[in-house]
């Protein structure tokens, strides 16, 4: 039977796994120690769906930990501690159950919050978090692959009072002793490190009508179409050398953006896949066609044949 701490963990999980500003697809975790077991979001599972279907796997704790401190390589995934009879939809741990593992508290929370990564990854990260997190028990820990050298990295700079943990390039983790804590603790931190919004440079239309000269493109009619900032800042930087595929809704109708020809594929002793298409300069189908020139091999179905 399941406390009432476990099912409000499940609740604080849905909730998390539903905002796309904290959690993306199947990324996050979250995690609760009751009775000497870590249970833990299992691998590949969303959050979003924690009062749907079973998303939790059952870890030994203390044991985990032993191997932990012994630097086992077993810890990277932790598979060989999830407690069989108890796991009977055999659901396999997070990569990152050691680290719920090493924060002492019993909920953790583990989200890639938006605002903190926008933090995170600045080369001055460190710096930003500790002024916006003063006064809370907090470490920043540069970027180490998710696994057993996440978990060393956060070993080697964690205090007994650390409830919180900035990830270089990675995310945020909260760790308290309630989910109540925990959901407060995550609500503030995020609130915290949420910096000022920056406003989007105009476009440059005159840049971007030069841009459209001399090719199949053209300014949309409606100007706001190209009011957002991805192409209002790039086109406003780059030179009018540069080609940029702008085209409106009616200029693209019934006609599709160029694209190399999709290759076909047969096997080789060797292993790699040759791809075969079409030469622009000839209905040839062979590796090297009547122009004589070859195709590389390409590793994806999706990637164009590349002429040599």
């Amino acid at each position: 039977m399941r406390s009432l701490e476990f099912e409000a963990l499940l609740d604080l999980s849905a909730r998390v796994g539903a905002d796309p500003l904290l959690v993306q697809g199947a990324g996050g975790n979250t995690s609760i120690k009751e009775g000497g077991t870590l249970w833990i979001k299992a691998s590949g599972l969303w959050l979003a769906h924690a009062r749907q279907r079973d998303v939790m796997v059952p870890v030994a704790l203390e044991p985990l930990l032993n191997a932990l401190e012994a630097n086992d390589p077993a810890t990277e995934k932790a598979q060989d501690f999830v407690i069989a009879e108890r796991n009977p939809s055999g659901l396999r741990p997070s990569i990152e159950t050691t680290v719920h593992a090493l924060m002492p508290q019993k909920v953790v929370v583990h989200v890639h919050c938006v605002e903190t990564i926008a933090t995170a990854v600045q080369t001055n990260g460190a710096a930003i978090t500790a002024e916006r997190l003063a006064g809370y028990p907090h470490v920043f820990v540069p970027y180490a692959r998710p696994g057993l050298p996440l978990a060393r990295a956060i070993a080697e700079r964690m205090q007994d009072n650390t409830s919180v943990l900035i990830l270089g390039n990675h995310g945020l983790v909260v760790a308290a002793e309630t989910v109540v804590d925990a959901a407060i603790l995550l609500t503030d931190i995020t609130r915290r490190l949420t910096g000022t919004r920056r406003q989007a440079l105009a476009a440059d239309l005159a840049s971007l009508g030069r841009l459209a000269v001399d090719s199949d493109y053209r300014l949309p009619e409606d100007i706001a179409c190209i009011r957002s900032p991805p192409i209002s800042t790039v086109a406003g930087l780059l030179p009018a050398a540069v080609s940029i595929p702008i085209m409106s809704s009616s200029s693209a109708r019934g006609r599709r953006w160029p694209r190399p020809a999709r290759p076909r594929f047969r096997s080789r002793r060797s292993g790699v896949r040759a791809a075969t298409a079409s030469h622009p300069c000839c209905s040839s189908r062979a590796r090297a066609c009547s122009c004589r020139r070859r195709f590389l091999p390409v590793p994806s179905p999706w990637r164009g044949a590349l002429p040599t």
